[in-house]
Formats: C-alpha cells, sequence, structure tokens
C-alpha cells in the first residue's frame, strides 16, 4: 500500500486546530506528532473493482450522472498497531477523513478559505449517542443460539444499498453532497472490511442508488414525533421506490431529529435480519457528520441480523465497546465490532435470508476500472519534505523510497521520520528508466495498481478422532496465504475448514443419558425428591426448534426439558433441524446425509425411506381460514386418517385460536380447556409437540384423529401430513375360460388418487390361476329341424344347437369353446316357382270349377 504523510502539522501550527472556523465544531487538539499512514483506494465503495467512483443520483426523480473530483482511501496508520484511517483528496489537494489513534478518534477536513490549512479535531463524546433497533420476534431465535453456526466456509456478501437524503440534510451540503457522502461511505466500506468482523464474511458494500429529497413532498415522513412511525413511514415509501430499480437495504439519512424532542438521542433506528425484505429493509440515520459512518455500520448491521452487544438475545458480555454497542461512550471503539456481531453476521450470511446479498450490482452503475491516483502524484518529493519540516526543506541525496530524507540548510542531509516517501513518488528503476515508489520499493508504473488476489494453501492433515467411541470427526485447516491478498486483491471464498467422519466401536453409555443420571433430584423440590433425570429425546429437541447439540434433561415422565450443558463432546449424535441424523460440530448439528457425507442434502425422506424421493407417500397439504363472526367457538378443521405421519398444523404464533386434538373424546385442548403452554402430548399411538398455535408430530398416528381449532380470530391455519401409499384391489374376476385350467383377473390401483406412487415390489397379484371340471364333460347337442319355411324358391330350416354338460344339463356356449359347433340352419325348398300365363281371374276361375288339372300348366301358380 502506498504510503500517505499525514502529520498534524503539515496543517500548519497547532493552535490553527483551536482557532480557525472548521466544517465540523472542534474538539480537542492532537497532540503535534507526525504519523505515517498507509493507505490503499477503496475500490469497493460504489461497485466492484471501481476506483473512479460514479454515482447515479436521482433528485425528484430526475436522474443525473454525477461524478466526483475525489479520490477514496482506506489504510493504516504505522507505529500504531490498531491505528487506521478513511481518506479521499478531492479538488485543490484537500483532504478530508477520519483518523484512528490510540489518542481517540479524529476528523481531518479542509479548513474554510483556506486551501493549504485543515483542522484535524478529536471527535467529541458529546454527541447524541443512542441506538435502537426494532425488536425482533421472540420466535426468530431461541436462547441465542442461531448464532452457533460453524464457520467452515468463507462468504461474499455485496449490500446493493440506496441512501436517501432528506432536505434538512441537503440543505446543509448541496453541491458537496456527493463528495460528503462518498466520505462517509469510505469509512462504512472500511468498517466492514475490518479483520475484527471475521475471516469468514465477506461483505461488499455497493452505493447504487443516491436519492436527494429537496421539496416538501416528503417532510411527513421525516416529521414523526416518534421514530418508529418514521422508520415504518419510510419502509413504505422505499419499497415503492423499487419499482424500476432495485436496491437491497435503504437508508434514509436525515439532518434533523428523529425523535420528538431536541434533546433526544437517538441517532438511528433499523429493523432486525430483515436485509432482504423488500418490505423492511431500510433504517433512518442521524447526521453527525463524519462519525455518521458509525452510526450507518451499526443500523447496517441491524439489518444484517447483528444485535446490540450486551442484549440478553446477543449472549454476548460486553455492551459498550464496539461497533454495535447500544450508545457511543468515550469507552466505546466503534471501528472494532465484537465477536458476537461476527458470529451474528455470518449466522445470517449463511442462512436463505441473505440470498439477495448474492448478485453482484448492475455493470451500469460506474464505468470499467480504472488505476486510482497514488498520493506521491499530488505532492512531489520536495513538497513532502516541507509538510514535515517546514517551507525552506527539500529533499536530499539519501532519499530512496525506503525512506524520505530531507534538508532545511540545503547542506546537511539528516532529517527523516524513518518513513518512506509517499506511494508514487519518483524514483529510477534503472539508470534509464523512471519509476515510482511503492511500499518502500521502486516500481514500473504499470505495475503499481495491480492486485493480488489471495489463493488456498494445501490441506493440512487430518486430525485425530474427536471420540474413541461412536461416531466422531476429524478436521483439517487450510489458509488463505498462497499468496496472502494484498494491494486490494480478493479474498479466498470457499471452505476453509472440512470435517469428515470417523466411526468406531458403539459406545457402551450413551453420552447424554450418563451426563443427565449424575443428576441429582431437586432437594427440597415438591414433588421431585423420588424423581431421576433422563434425557431428553434429540429428535424431540430439534422438533421444538432447540439445539440438540446441547444436553437437556428431565425429569423422567415429566413434560419440561431443562438446559444443562451447552459444550457437548465433538461429533456427539444428534437430530438436524431437518430430523435427519447428524453430529455435533462446534455446537451445531450437522446432518449426515444417507450418503454417509457431513452437511449432505441426503438423508430419509419424508416418507421414512433412506435417501428416498419422497415418492413413496402422498404429501398433502391445506388451509383453513375460519369464517368471519364465527369465532369464539371450536370449529372442526379434518380428520387424519389412521397411518397419517410428519403431521405439522400451524398458526399464527401471535393469534388466540388454540388447536385442539379429538378422538373419541377430546385429547387435548378442548371446551374447558385452552392451554397457551408449551408441551408434549401422547395421542393417536405417539408423542406430539404442541403449543395453542402449532401441534407436531413423525407419527404414524393408529387411529383416525379429527384436528379441532378454537377461532379467536380468522388466522389462517395451514396443516401439513403424509399418508403411506398403499395398493388398492378390485374383486376377482370369474376363472376364465370357464372349464379346464384358467385364470382369475383383478384390478390393482396404487394409492388414494392412483399417483403411481406405490412400491413395485409390493405390489400385489392381478391374476391367479384357477382349476374348473374338463372341458371334455362339455359338448354340443343338435335338435330336430322345422319345417321347411317356402315350399319352392328357397326357404330354410332351423334347430336347437345347446352346450350340455354329460349329465344333460345346459351350459352357456362359453363351456363348449374350441369344439366344432353344429349349423343351427340351413336352406330348404329350392326349386324354382311356376308363373300363370293366364289372369288371375281366370285360374281363380279355373281353381273354383275343378279345372285345374286340364288346366295345371297354363294356371300352374294357382292350381300347385
Amino acid at each position: 500500500m502506498e504510503s500517505l504523510i499525514i502529520l498534524s502539522f503539515l496543517l500548519s501550527l497547532a493552535l490553527l486546530v483551536h482557532s480557525a472556523p472548521a466544517p465540523r465544531p472542534a474538539g480537542d487538539s492532537l497532540t503535534v506528532f507526525p504519523h505515517v499512514i498507509s493507505s490503499s483506494p477503496s475500490n469497493k465503495l460504489i461497485s466492484l473493482n471501481h476506483t473512479s467512483l460514479i454515482i447515479n443520483i436521482t433528485i425528484n426523480n430526475f436522474h443525473h450522472s454525477l461524478t466526483t473530483d475525489c479520490s477514496f482511501y482506506s489504510g493504516s496508520v504505522l507505529n500504531h498497531d490498531n491505528g487506521w484511517t478513511t481518506l479521499s483528496i478531492c479538488k485543490n489537494n484537500e483532504l478530508s477523513g477520519i483518523i484512528k489513534l490510540e489518542e481517540g478518534m479524529f476528523t481531518l477536513q479542509p479548513m474554510d478559505g483556506d486551501t493549504n490549512a485543515h483542522a484535524l479535531d478529536k471527535m467529541s463524546n458529546d454527541l447524541p449517542h443512542d441506538h435502537c433497533s426494532s425488536p425482533a420476534p421472540t420466535d426468530q431465535v431461541v436462547s441465542g443460539e442461531r448464532l452457533k453456526r460453524h464457520q467452515s466456509k468463507v462468504l461474499e456478501k455485496t449490500i446493493e444499498l440506496a441512501l436517501v437524503i432528506d432536505r434538512s440534510l441537503y440543505s446543509i451540503h448541496q453541491e458537496n453532497l456527493t463528495d460528503y457522502i462518498l466520505h462517509i461511505m469510505n469509512t462504512v466500506t472500511h468498517l466492514y472490511k475490518d479483520p475484527s468482523i471475521g475471516s469468514a464474511s465477506i461483505v461488499n458494500i455497493a452505493l447504487v442508488k443516491l436519492i436527494v429529497w429537496n421539496d416538501t413532498t416528503t417532510d411527513t415522513i421525516t416529521s414523526n414525533a416518534n421514530p418508529i412511525a418514521t422508520k415504518d413511514q419510510f419502509c413504505q415509501w422505499q419499497s415503492k421506490e423499487r419499482t424500476g430499480s432495485h436496491h437491497d437495504i435503504a437508508v434514509l439519512l436525515t439532518g434533523g431529529s428523529i425523535c420528538e424532542t431536541t434533546s433526544c438521542n437517538i441517532l438511528g433506528i433499523a429493523n432486525y435480519r430483515s436485509a432482504c425484505n423488500h418490505d423492511t429493509s431500510c433504517a433512518v440515520v442521524r447526521d453527525t457528520g463524519l462519525s455518521t459512518a458509525f452510526t450507518l455500520a451499526h443500523e447496517l448491521g441491524h439489518n444484517l441480523g447483528m444485535y446490540h452487544d450486551g442484549d440478553a438475545m446477543s449472549n454476548c458480555e460486553t455492551n459498550d465497546k464496539f461497533i454495535m454497542s447500544s450508545s457511543f461512550k468515550a469507552s466505546t471503539n466503534p471501528h472494532i465490532w465484537s465477536k458476537c456481531s461476527e458470529l451474528q453476521l455470518y449466522d445470517f450470511l449463511s442462512s436463505s435470508e441473505s440470498s439477495c446479498l448474492d448478485n453482484d450490482p448492475d455493470a451500469t452503475v460506474a464505468p470499467p476500472p480504472s488505476a486510482a491516483p497514488l498520493i506521491g502524484q499530488f505532492y512531489s518529493l520536495n513538497e513532502q519534505c516541507k509538510l514535515l519540516y517546514g517551507a525552506n526543506s527539500t529533499t536530499c541525496h539519501k532519499t530512496d523510497c525506503s525512506v524520505l530524507w530531507c534538508s532545511t540548510d540545503g547542506v546537511s542531509c539528516d532529517q527523516t521520520q524513518h518513513s518512506p516517501p509517499a506511494g508514487g513518488s519518483p524514483c529510477l528503476f534503472t539508470n534509464t528508466t523512471q519509476g515510482v515508489c511503492y511500499h518502500g520499493n521502486c516500481r514500473l508504473q504499470g505495475e503499481v495498481s495491480t492486485p493480488i488476489d489471495g489463493g488456498w494453501s494445501q490441506w493440512s492433515n487430518w486430525g485425530t478422532c474427536s471420540s474413541t467411541c461412536g461416531d466422531g470427526i476429524q478436521s483439517r485447516t487450510r489458509y488463505c496465504n498462497k499468496p496472502l491478498p494484498q494491494y486490494g486483491g480478493k479474498r479466498c471464498v470457499g471452505e476453509r475448514l472440512e470435517y469428515k467422519l470417523c466411526r468406531n466401536e458403539e459406545c457402551l453409555i450413551d453420552y447424554r443419558n450418563y451426563r443427565c443420571s449424575q443428576l441429582k433430584p431437586a432437594d427440597g423440590a415438591a414433588g421431585t425428591s423420588h424423581k431421576e433425570w433422563i434425557a431428553a429425546d434429540p429428535s424431540s429437541v430439534a422438533k421444538y426448534l432447540l439445539n440438540s447439540c446441547h444436553l437437556y434433561c428431565k425429569y423422567k415422565d415429566d413434560q419440561s426439558w431443562y438446559l444443562m450443558e451447552k459444550n457437548i463432546p465433538e461429533g456427539t449424535s444428534c437430530i438436524a433441524q431437518s430430523l435427519a441424523a447428524g453430529v455435533c460440530i462446534q455446537r451445531k448439528c450437522i446432518q449426515i446425509g444417507c450418503d454417509g457425507k457431513l452437511g449432505s442434502d441426503y438423508y430419509t425422506d419424508r416418507c421414512g425411506v433412506t435417501c428416498g424421493d419422497n415418492s413413496t407417500c402422498n404429501y398433502i397439504t391445506m388451509k383453513y381460514t375460519p369464517t368471519p363472526g364465527l369465532t369464539n367457538r371450536y370449529h372442526d378443521v379434518l380428520t387424519l386418517p389412521a397411518g397419517a405421519s410428519n403431521i405439522e398444523i400451524d398458526t399464527d404464533k401471535q393469534s388466540y385460536n388454540v388447536i385442539a386434538a379429538y378422538t373419541t373424546k377430546f385429547e387435548l385442548n378442548g371446551p374447558d380447556t385452552r392451554s397457551y403452554q408449551y408441551g408434549v402430548a401422547y395421542i393417536a399411538g405417539t408423542y406430539w409437540m404442541y403449543s395453542h398455535y402449532y401441534l407436531h408430530t413423525n407419527g404414524p398416528i393408529n387411529q383416525t384423529l379429527t384436528i379441532k381449532l378454537f377461532a379467536a380470530d380468522t388466522s389462517l391455519l395451514t396443516v401439513q401430513y403424509t399418508l403411506p401409499n398403499y395398493w388398492r384391489t378390485g374383486p376377482w374376476s370369474s376363472c376364465s375360460p370357464v372349464c379346464g385350467n384358467g385364470t382369475r383377473t383383478r384390478n390393482v390401483t396404487c394409492g388414494h388418487d392412483d399417483s403411481n406412487k406405490c412400491n413395485v415390489d409390493n405390489k400385489p397379484v392381478a391374476t391367479l390361476p384357477c382349476d374348473q371340471e374338463s372341458c371334455d364333460s362339455y359338448h354340443w347337442r343338435a335338435g330336430d329341424w322345422t319345417q321347411c319355411s317356402a315350399t319352392c324358391g328357397g326357404g330354410t330350416q332351423t334347430r336347437n344347437v345347446q352346450c350340455q354338460h354329460i349329465n344333460g344339463s345346459n351350459r352357456t356356449s362359453e363351456y363348449c369353446t374350441g369344439k366344432d359347433k353344429p349349423v343351427d340352419i340351413r336352406m330348404c325348398s329350392t326349386q324354382n316357382c311356376c308363373q300363370n300365363h293366364f289372369s288371375s281371374a281366370v285360374c281363380e276361375a279355373i281353381l273354383e270349377y275343378g279345372l285345374c288339372s286340364n288346366y295345371k300348366d297354363q294356371c300352374c301358380s294357382t292350381c300347385k
């Protein structure tokens, strides 16, 4: 990193700090002594890898592409282990920023009316100092143990931030607003890069939107007497502002108070763990000058899941020393994160709630990356000496990139601070090639700003197994030092810790049962002196959303659990929140997949099949909303059939509705009982976890169970359960064929909805052989022919052909299938018929007078 020389007497005399007007109220001055500050370009203030800062600024919904004349830097103070700085160099070489020394926090700003003078002020503690955040729902954290995720993976996230400036703050800065905001953002970015935030979390902040309210249309938002109302109204406003553009978190910066009285000490307010909730991902921050950066970092911390240090939910012993302190005090180090904040941040970033932070900001926000100017390009070697030792000082022959030497008499070369000249100072790379100083060495200009990304080392050897019996774990480590990230290069992303299972012979004694059995009955407690302690079932603990890597004990035959121990041995078996088997790693239950791998997503499915795909059962869901106007009574919701498993019935926790269970009688709650406590009940052959707003069991239940709801309001009730798929069979058909060797058939279908999810290995047979009487016992029998239907010209005769048993009884034709059936119809009287040659009247007369024998040929048709 290039060196930037900043001296208290660079600003002229120390008295200047006290006497001259400054943009911010002056506090105590810094003792006159030099500090060499090592700085590097802030390359993620606006967008990834962008060092030429351009923002898209919106004023009254008109968009203007504005640039800043400033270059932004952050770095450390040499010879001060805990010192750091965030600085900007703007037009006319004006410097602004914050310097952290052991003596305190200092602001550096140009003085009015003199381009060569700056004010270095110690930040006053006499400021509004309280932070507040909207309370988190109590069901989001159980005993503060959400923050115990194992930090084996390095997570990199990017916050796309929208800053909204109200009219009061705009009126203070006006045309200097852009530079002022970027000064603040430079410091906020630095705070989220501080090592105290942990090596497992990389947080980039990209300022993607700057919106200025410079009219009265939004004054109603900032005129609220209640800060929560201000925050809520701003949240609603920013949610609508997302249309057509995108940001993850919006922050309102106000120049006025956010409380109802002028003496209010609240600096900011934010919603907890809300970064990716479009309706609530917001905060309100009061402007206090450059120290606004600390408040902004603090409130963003709430959005990212951090509690106040010292809050009951944080499980943190310290409460007044770090960024997430609830108030700003003289003892506070507002640039350092507590260990609690580190863990809480990682917990949020590793959850699905942070998914919106996975994308990088749009490339259109800023131009392509360009090299940031170095400080030595603004100050020559002679000017650097003048800043150190006065107007008569110049550089001299001893100077190289390792040490800046100065002379005040032009002869002796004996003045130095034993520090290198500023990065970017000219030097000779070779006798004929010009170079620039960088990190105490002379380098070619093109090499100076090249970042070096970090690389992982080789994995270490596997450690010893954590347990000598049963399941245990082994771990190995790698480091981001091949190479170390330098010059703004990226840190390594990926797993830095890796675990694997190691398995031994079964333990003779279960750890949990052994530890609980060592507890003594509560002496003197009524009704408990005779009871013994047993370990709580890990699956019940997991279902209860408690950490199964803690030791919970309870009295035998009692329903209440007690947390007895948090540090159970690594590798102890546990049940993950998914109800899959796992092992404890760093107090967190990491599930073991059915593939035998830690953290694997492959485990027993909801149908109870190891490595199953949920295809062997039916997953049923339903929703129920009580009818408005029919409250304060029990409603029948549904009847669960026997065999139902994985039953989860839930309603709004804040509701006063009560879930009840009924078989032939009320088993849980009822007309005279409505419990709002947590507990365990044995109903329909299985154990249930319950409170008034949920009823859960793994099941299966062994009888039908009716779920009822006492509806105090119309809150939605959801029901989820599984039913095992089964093969449904129809009646057997008759044997086919009806004699001899045949088969019977039946319909076989899957489940209650024909979902075809049944196990084919268990499918019932659909055909069976059947053995009937021999077909030889059946034959065809033919009857006599009938009289011909005509005397000439062709007629027919028929007869009855019947399949009969040998005993003479008739059978249907299928009994004689395969045998030649006699014909049952034939032709007869096929000779041609004659025609009369006389008229019909004549032939009729001949027939009448008995003369046919004489005229048979002439009247053949009549005289037959």
